[in-house]
């Protein structure tokens, strides 16, 4: 293998590594209280900046692992099972819709990703506490952790890519 590949196979594990720590991080220590879902926080920042910056596999495993350390940390031990599973399938739907779409309104697979997150807590909670009272609640509360996630990363990716493409070596 050339030098060159190796550098970008390191660079590309390094960034799964600190994406998975920061999904972590912004999930368990920026937490603001839910009588529904538990808390609303600030990782689905980090897992929609995840899938514009790291390979489809890298951005799986920092979601899926990062998220649900996220919830064993915070005590929420029921939940990081379904976590890993929704955070992946919310950066299934970023992905295919930023690769199908094409078009330059990245925003609107930030959106979807964040509804299909909503939704999917929702039917864990209808499921578990046993109500559709439940599933309206934890939707609602979820949706808007979904939507404000989907406009930070909006606002922050063009400058957040600009600074991955110089320090990938890309720009010079």
């Amino acid at each position: 293998m050339s030098e060159k590949y190796e550098a970008k196979r390191t660079q590309t594990l390094a960034l799964i590594g600190i994406f998975t720590a920061v999904i972590t991080s912004l999930t368990f220590m920026i937490r603001i209280p839910s009588p529904s879902s538990g808390y609303i926080n600030l990782g689905d920042s980090a897992i929609m900046l995840a899938t514009l910056v790291l390979p489809f596999r890298g951005a799986v495993v920092a979601a899926g692992v990062g998220s649900a350390l996220a919830d064993i940390f915070a005590g929420y031990l029921i939940y990081a099972p379904f976590t890993f599973f929704i955070k992946i399938l919310e950066v299934i739907v970023i992905y295919l819709l930023r690769r199908y779409l094409n078009t330059n309104k990245y925003f609107i697979p930030f959106f979807a990703g964040g509804l299909v997150m909503a939704l999917s807590y929702a039917i864990v909670d209808g499921i578990m506490l046993m109500g559709i009272g439940a599933f309206f609640i934890s939707l609602g509360s979820n949706i808007g952790q979904g939507v404000v996630s989907a406009m930070i990363v909006t606002v922050v990716y063009p400058k957040f890519n600009k600074m991955v493409t110089q320090l990938r070596g890309l720009d010079t």
